[in-house]
């Protein structure tokens, strides 16, 4: 008997109600085949696949002429650098900020720049001038 037979007598057996079904459920999980387990070769050759496939991704990332388009973000950089650099602005904007002020004193009292200049000079020479102390 196989099968074919085992679900013909069952159906018979049980004319399509709920018993004939539920043997015919269980004759056909009877005869289905389990799962071959993968042996160790086959276990190995998957893993290299895979293996192989991860570095040929690795690859890729680091290769810097790719054309995958992955997104990576800004480059990433050290705090002390982005410091250094906001200081910098910091100091930009402070002499930008000085400039304007000194260019609104000398044309408030009508006086040119070189007459400041000179009068800063001959103070810094004879030690009259403190320059403020850094925060």
């Amino acid at each position: 008997m196989d099968y074919h037979d085992d679900v013909i007598l069952c159906l018979r057996k049980g004319q399509g109600t709920a018993t004939g079904r539920h043997l015919a459920n269980w004759i056909s999980m009877k005869y289905q085949k389990a799962p071959k387990p993968l042996d160790e070769r086959d276990k190995l050759r998957k893993f290299r696949e895979l293996d192989d496939a991860f570095a040929d991704a690795l690859r890729q990332l680091d290769d810097p002429n790719n054309a995958l388009g992955i997104p990576t973000g800004p480059p990433v950089r050290s705090l002390q650098s982005l410091e250094n650099e906001q200081a910098q602005v910091d100091a930009e904007e402070r002499e930008k900020q000085f400039k304007r002020q000194l260019d609104a004193l000398l044309a408030e009292h009508d006086q040119p720049a070189a007459s400041v200049g000179q009068l800063l000079q001959t103070l810094l020479d004879y030690d009259l001038w403190q320059e403020p102390q850094q925060k």
